[in-house]
């Protein structure tokens, strides 16, 4: 046998030894796992705003067209601090209205909330008037109008009284509640809601537009949801009888200097007892740590957010919210898992890689009378390094088509950058449409094991996946093999040196 060789056949096999030990090395190390737990996991998150919640429902549930009961497709976000947002006067709870209580309460038909019962007076008939009429603060929600007549001047007063009530005993051990609306208040005009003994005497809380602070104070300007609850005994009395309080006979609201109108939706003067209206997460001292604090008052217009509905008291067990906001987030866990599809497939096309993974999640929010949204938008947290995202996309309004069907795709593959960074995948959302999010992953074994694992134990159709025995399985070892295959055939000089194609 003629064991010579010419140099350049030794320098081309010891080039091919060279490279082969590489690409092996290469191979394996290149493209390593991830040594956190990445997720595949797209959510639509933001505000529902429910028109009428009875607070004995699970959340986050509505009733749909048809007047039925139905679960939404998503879940409280619990990363907000305060994620439920209501308007006090828009509560419909019959506790507001129970005042005063009678000994047999069935048989009981007065309330504070009837204009029926309060008398009006004013101190100048010739240009003063005052009205007390029925109203509803929302729909449902009972409340008491007390409006002057729009020629109120300066001198004038307007009073409407309650009477048919007293209170005999454990006086000052009484709150003075009241929830209200202000719908005017002339920059004069001044509001007292009193609480009169039998002499004369009482505790007054008010509204004034030139005020801004004061234990005393229910509200310095126009708008929904003000609510004040003192106890009589820590309030200051004011001496008009004989300069002792005793026998509560009546409540007033009177108008004075300007005209001045509000809805009252709730009114007690018998209870010892706040109303628990829910609690709050909330820096109380500037540790940067939040702490819970009962909410009893509202002396700012609008919204109050809590933490939780079940913080509420006994009293709101039965109450229905109506526009009642949720911060939601809607994720695959929120979804029936016929709607996810996913599909699984080892490949030897795209080395260092051991397969490739397509999720096909939707992302539509429903519609319904009952409901309606802001601040909503889908995203992704990108929880994969850049490199194993062939494609992420997104489509709406796809109706029925099966989501391997749709043919008009938004790609935003491009976004995809930096790992842990939250990328916004569809922020022109409509409800009541059928939409899709596509992702293409490239995965090494154990990612890919992982989020297979994890979308089989989610319950999500699993399409037709890759599979076979053998060296070529292994992680990694498969693409380095077929790249290996390459290098000999380069060194038998038979076809040129190629990667994988882009669309294995």
């Amino acid at each position: 046998m003629n064991f010579s060789t010419s140099r350049s056949t030794i320098g081309s096999l010891t080039l091919a030894t060279l490279l082969i030990c590489s690409v092996l090395v290469g191979a394996v190390g290149g493209v390593s796992a991830q040594s956190s737990e990445p997720v595949v996991n797209t959510q639509t998150h933001g505000t529902v705003t429910i028109d009428a919640y009875n607070v004995s429902w699970d959340p986050i549930q509505y009733e749909n067209d048809n007047g039925k009961l139905v679960e939404h497709p998503s879940h409280v976000n619990q990363s907000a601090d305060n994620p439920y947002s209501y308007t006090v006067t828009d509560v419909e709870l019959s506790n507001f209205g129970e005042f005063p209580r009678k000994s047999g309460e069935e048989n009981n038909s007065v309330s504070a909330l009837e204009a029926s019962e309060w008398s009006t007076s004013v101190s100048d008939t010739t240009n003063t008037a005052l009205t007390a009429s029925d109203v509803e603060t929302a729909p449902g929600v009972d409340a008491v109008n007390i409006a002057t007549g729009g020629s109120m001047g300066a001198g004038d007063t307007a009073t409407a009284t309650f009477s048919n009530f007293s209170v005999t005993s454990d006086e000052n051990k009484r709150y003075l509640q009241v929830a209200m609306d202000v719908n005017q208040l002339d920059s004069a005009a001044t509001v007292d809601v009193r609480v009169v003994d039998e002499n004369g005497d009482y505790y007054v809380a008010e509204i004034n537009a030139s005020r801004t602070s004061g234990e005393d104070l229910i509200a310095s300007a126009q708008g929904e949801g003000y609510v004040f609850q003192r106890q009589l005994g820590n309030m200051s009395l004011v001496a008009n009888g004989d300069g002792t309080f005793d026998n509560i006979a009546k409540t007033e609201i009177v108008i004075a200097e300007a005209d001045a109108d509000v809805s009252v939706s709730a009114l007690n003067v018998e209870k010892m007892s706040a109303w628990d209206l829910g609690t709050e997460m909330v820096d109380t001292d500037g540790d940067e740590k939040l702490e819970e604090r009962q909410i009893t008052e509202v002396s700012s217009a609008g919204d109050i957010s809590i933490h939780q509905l079940n913080t509420t008291g006994p009293a709101f067990d039965s109450a229905v919210i109506h526009d009642l906001s949720i911060d939601f987030v809607s994720d695959r866990d929120d979804r029936d898992s016929s709607e996810i599809e996913t599909s699984f497939n080892q490949t030897d096309n795209r080395p260092g890689y051991y397969g490739t993974a397509t999720i096909y999640a939707p992302t539509g929010l429903p519609s319904a009378y009952e409901l309606s949204y802001s601040g909503v938008k889908t995203t992704h947290n990108q929880s994969f390094l850049s490199d194993r995202y062939i494609e992420v996309s997104y489509a709406e309004g796809v109706g029925d088509t099966n989501p391997e069907n749709i043919s008009s795709w938004t790609d935003i593959t491009s976004s995809y950058s930096s790992e842990g960074t939250t990328v916004t995948v569809d922020d022109t959302i409509q409800p009541g449409q059928t939409n899709y999010v596509v992702v293409k992953l490239q995965l090494v074994e154990s990612e890919f094991n992982m989020v297979k694992n994890a979308f089989a134990t989610g319950g999500a159709m699993m399409g037709p996946g890759g599979g076979g025995d053998g060296l070529g399985n292994l992680p990694l070892i498969g693409g380095a093999l077929t790249t290996l295959g390459g290098l000999w055939a380069y060194v038998k000089g038979l076809i040129p040196f190629i990667g994988p194609a882009r669309g294995a």
